[in-house]
């Protein structure tokens, strides 16, 4: 179908030579959003956005601004982020075009230390014309969080600010941006196999732009064997089992599914 469906399918196919098991992507256009859907991406990256107005209040005491080497600041992002249950990873390469990308925005990025001098919250702050956002904090606990929201502020007076977060149930509304897509049935199962020892389900996958992934699928005992003849628990496309998998469905709760809300942050969108 078209020039873009066979640049996809080629791009796939390269992906999985090099045992790349899943395409995100951010629409540039909410149009898009529908093209991608009829490719099997799935609508299923979504963030918070927290407004606090100039007058809110944190409290900061007990932390104070460090300013540490690249290495230390990435020592404690990677860390941090890896506490996420399932989220788009930046490698060393990465993190320096991000802290590029936010210091040619006019942006900062802070790092807060304990009375102790322990690095304890990092921040990437970028100012709009009546707002600061906070693209992505990190921190080692909520009193680190609250300090570095206080810090934010007294470097910004004036401003309100927008944080951008993980979408959690209680917290209002959560903006969709991005979508992603299984390139590899078979490794993705063997992950959620692996992170779920007790799980037993059977899959009948379709995917008609990559016709490789179809076939029946056993996720049982940490294992994913293909080619099974059992009673199918799942007869999906290859974009419902992301939805399934990363929570976009309501079917994931229905059949008690363990599905995971993947989140991502600081993209060069």
């Amino acid at each position: 179908g078209g020039l873009m469906g066979r640049l996809l399918k080629e791009s796939f196919e390269i992906m999985r030579s090099r045992n790349i098991p899943l395409s995100a992507l951010i629409p540039a256009e909410s149009w898009l959003y529908d093209y991608y859907a009829s490719k099997g991406y799935a609508s299923v990256f979504f963030r918070q956005e927290l407004n606090f107005s100039s007058a809110h209040r944190f409290y900061g005491d007990g932390y104070h601004r460090i300013t540490v080497s690249m290495d230390e600041l990435y020592r404690f992002f990677d860390e941090q982020m890896r506490r996420r249950s399932c989220c788009v990873q930046h490698g060393r390469k990465d993190f320096n075009v991000i802290c590029g990308d936010i210091y040619l925005d006019g942006g900062d990025v802070v790092a807060l230390a304990d009375s102790q001098n322990r690095l304890s919250a990092l921040a990437f702050v970028v100012p709009g014309d009546d707002a600061v956002f906070v693209k992505e904090l990190l921190a080692i606990n909520t009193e680190a969080k609250e300090a570095m929201l206080h810090e934010v502020q007294s470097a910004f007076p004036g401003y309100s600010l927008r944080v951008f977060t993980e979408p959690t149930s209680e917290n209002g509304s959560a903006v969709l941006m991005g979508m992603i897509r299984i390139v590899d049935v078979r490794r993705v199962l063997e992950a959620v196999a692996k992170n779920n020892r007790s799980l037993r389900r059977v899959f009948r996958v379709h995917d008609s732009l990559l016709p490789v992934n179809n076939g029946v699928f056993l996720v049982e005992e940490g294992e994913c064997y293909e080619g099974v003849t059992n009673p199918c628990d799942f007869d999906i496309d290859i974009m419902e089992l992301a939805e399934i998998i990363f929570g976009g469905s309501k079917l994931s709760s229905l059949l008690d599914f363990p599905s995971v809300r993947p989140y991502m942050s600081l993209m060069l969108d």
